[in-house]
């Protein structure tokens, strides 16, 4: 049982730690002219993503094969492939 209490502990500590060094990072960082360019960013990756995934839910509904669809999303780039 005191394990139990002492794992309580250490996890409210941590957390506690966690939050004083998040509250840090937003106040130095994230509210920074950087941060902010970081976060739209961000915000800008999740649009693409949805598209991505809205594309690919397409082709697969039209039963479409997506591996080189996926592939490209990647940048990778393909010359006279036969698959």
């Amino acid at each position: 049982m005191k394990e139990d209490i002492a794992l309580i502990d250490l996890a409210s500590d941590k957390r506690a730690e966690f939050l004083m060094l998040f509250e840090e990072f937003v106040r130095s960082y994230l509210l920074s002219p950087t941060g902010e360019k970081h976060s739209a960013y961000y915000d800008e990756g999740r649009r693409q993503a949805r598209s991505n995934l809205a594309r690919l839910i397409e082709s697969k509904e039209r039963d479409e094969d997506r591996f080189l669809a996926i592939l490209s999303g990647y940048g990778v780039k393909f010359n006279n492939i036969n698959l």
